[in-house]
């Protein structure tokens, strides 16, 4: 333990490759992914080792994080955005006031602080960006102490792991278990059939996006495999033979 709390670069990647490990655990139709895994490996070796990462290596690594989701997010964000798009701002504006007044109900109801009021916030919502946010944010808060500062910090962190858990296993268990039921709808059925007219109207698919998977399909065959009753996978093979992603 000693060395690793000598070294927090060891520290620092033992949890992104522990983590990676930990997200693809299955427990029935829930995976916890590589983000979420890594966030509960990170708390734990954290609480355990005692080890200490520099700001620097913070603000360079959320700066990444931010980057990547920009990066990602942003072509089919402006490739999406027309008049039939506005609908998806109103349910994001009504998700906003909802979460953030959800907070901000239970923080004052709680008597809760700062910290952890921010690490609720962005673990229900499951929005890491948050977390960077409301770290510096509280850094910058004048009257408060040099450790007040720290222990709100560690409160975000600590709220949001396990409220992004939460958060996470809530979402998959509603809209892939109970909302199908209460709706009476076979989920994988409706989305094939959702698939199908989509693809028939020409609207499945942008022009751009219709090129990269053409693109991505080239020199691809596709099989078909069986992973349980009713429950079929398409996996693509390269002209070579060897399996690619699933």
């Amino acid at each position: 333990m000693g060395i690793l709390r000598d070294h927090p670069e060891l520290v620092l990647f033992l949890s992104l490759a522990a983590g990676y490990l930990v997200g693809k655990l299955r427990v029935g139709p829930i995976t916890l992914g590589g983000i979420c895994g890594t966030l509960i490996v990170s708390l734990l070796l954290g609480a355990w080792t005692k080890a200490t990462v520099s700001d620097d290596v913070k603000t360079i690594f959320f700066a990444l994080f931010i980057f990547s989701l920009g990066y990602m997010a942003g072509p089919q964000f402006f490739a999406n955005l027309n008049r039939k798009s506005l609908r998806f701002f109103a349910l994001c504006l009504i998700e906003v006031v909802c979460v953030v007044g959800i907070a901000l109900g239970l923080a004052e109801a709680f008597d809760l602080d700062v910290g952890t009021a921010a690490g609720i916030l962005a673990g229900a919502a499951t929005e890491s960006a948050v977390v960077g946010t409301a770290t510096e944010s509280i850094a910058k808060l004048s009257d408060l102490t040099q450790e007040q500062i720290t222990q709100y910090q560690g409160h975000v962190a600590t709220a949001y792991t396990v409220c992004y858990l939460f958060g996470l296993v809530t979402i998959v268990i509603y809209t892939s278990q109970i909302m199908p039921m209460l709706m009476r709808i076979n989920l994988r059925d409706a989305s094939r059939e959702l698939w199908e007219r989509m693809r028939g109207e020409g609207g499945g698919l942008s022009p751009t996006s219709a090129r990269r998977s053409r693109a991505w399909s080239a020199g691809r065959s596709w099989s078909r495999t069986r992973t349980g009753p009713g429950s079929p996978t398409w996996s693509a093979r390269s002209a070579a033979g060897s399996p690619s992603r699933r």
